[in-house]
């Protein structure tokens, strides 16, 4: 295994010399290369991504955006290039590292995927079990959070009990846990009706405007009126960067 030092990049001696809390450098994702079944979903993509920015990548269906979305967060490799997350070049970490990189992040998918009768406060908190945080711990950044979200009343409902709008509040409460310092969100209002997915937008907006990076891949006009940059992919190609 590699280090766990080895993937920091040694150019980067201080935080001034970081122009993004995250950048992207020729990135390039292939799936069965080689085969009849190659598919090139990103090709060559270069961003940097401020601090405290909101960003969102924009495009039409299999243009690259949740491939994107996927490298940039390290919930998988790239196949060339490669991405800075402050001073951490992630293809050069080991998989251990990424691990903890991870952890540094949040992630809202369009899936909630909740453990099913485990009330919400147990569900957003499981990924805290591993670092050896009590339950009495876990359950105080739960009400805590929840609280942010409205969901205060809903701490010891199982998800199956929660409207669909409840239910993605409950992944960005999960993705809040941990205090990230950037939220990855994937399609996050795709499968909400137009009330649930104004209070969702309305909600991340809040939470960019408290210091927290967001990136979001949506074909949500409104979502995308609200970011301070959006980048525009096509073919697995950048080929927009509006600010």
């Amino acid at each position: 295994l590699l280090d766990v030092a080895s993937c920091r990049d040694p150019s980067r001696g201080g935080h001034e010399m970081i122009r993004g809390l995250l950048e992207a450098e020729s990135l390039s994702r292939i799936y069965h290369p080689g085969t009849s079944s190659e598919v090139r979903a990103l090709s060559d993509v270069s961003l940097v991504i401020p601090a405290g920015s909101y960003v969102v990548l924009a495009g039409p269906s299999g243009s690259g955006k949740t491939t994107l979305l996927s490298l940039l967060g390290a919930l998988d490799r790239p196949t060339a290039g490669g991405v800075r997350f402050s001073d951490r070049n992630l293809e050069e970490c080991s998989d251990v590292e990424l691990a903890r990189q991870r952890r540094r992040m949040g992630f809202v998918f369009q899936d909630f995927s909740p453990i099913p009768r485990l009330p919400i406060w147990e569900n957003i908190t499981y990924p805290q079990i591993p670092r050896g945080l009590s339950a009495a711990k876990r359950r105080q950044a739960a009400d805590d959070v929840l609280a942010r979200l409205g969901l205060t009343a809903k701490a010891d409902t199982p998800p199956e009990e929660l409207s669909g709008g409840e239910q993605q509040r409950a992944a960005v409460a999960r993705a809040l846990i941990g205090d990230p310092e950037v939220i990855f969100a994937d399609e996050p209002t795709s499968n909400l009706d137009r009330k649930s997915a104004a209070e969702l937008a309305a909600i991340l907006q809040e939470i960019n405007d408290n210091g927290t990076t967001l990136v979001v891949s949506t074909h949500d006009t409104d979502l995308a009126g609200s970011a301070s940059l959006v980048f525009t992919l096509e073919d697995g190609r950048l080929v927009d960067a509006t600010s």
